[in-house]
């Protein structure tokens, strides 16, 4: 995703001004030397959203609490349109009071499940062979999955819960 989906321009310029950035490589294997090109055919056969045990993305807020784990890769257009809508849905819910923060976004968070649920089934796949239906379906299933395991993490400290990732990481 760096050399792709986070060369855009207006992504990273996004990413940027409304979020702090942390990079964690998780192949521990050194660079190609044509990575660039490598990456480009890469991730056009990948659909968006797979690669979620590789890729993922922890969106907080300033106060070091989860609001969406979201995982895989993703295209720029989709992950900027996805960075917008964090941004938007942190604010909205760090505005109410506190104690009903983490029911507001665990709402908001399977209200757009179902959405994204909704909008694949419209797509019909299991009736479409078409490999491009199939591929944005997939999209879909691994969107959906973002927003389900997100819930249980809602307004969690980020902190600590990457922690506990980078030491599982390490005693495997």
């Amino acid at each position: 995703m760096r050399t792709v989906t986070f060369a855009n321009l207006d992504l990273a310029q996004y990413l940027e001004r409304n979020f702090i950035l942390v990079w964690d490589n998780q192949a521990p294997y050194p660079a190609a030397n044509n990575q660039e090109a490598l990456a480009q055919r890469e991730m056009a056969s990948y659909p968006e959203g797979s690669g979620g045990s590789n890729v993922r993305s922890y969106f907080c807020t300033a106060n070091d609490e989860i609001v969406l784990l979201l995982e895989g890769y993703w295209s720029a257009e989709r992950y900027l349109a996805l960075a917008k809508f964090v941004r938007e849905l942190g604010d909205q819910v760090t505005a109410q009071h506190q104690d009903e923060q983490v029911k507001a976004l665990q709402k908001a968070l399977r209200a757009h499940a179902q959405f994204v649920a909704r909008e694949r089934d419209l797509l019909a796949p299991a009736k479409t062979p078409d490999a491009e239906v199939q591929k944005k379906a997939a999209a879909l299933t691994s969107l959906q999955n973002s927003f389900h395991n997100s819930i249980p993490l809602a307004f969690k400290p980020a902190q600590g819960f990457l922690n506990q990732k980078w030491n599982e990481r390490i005693l495997r």
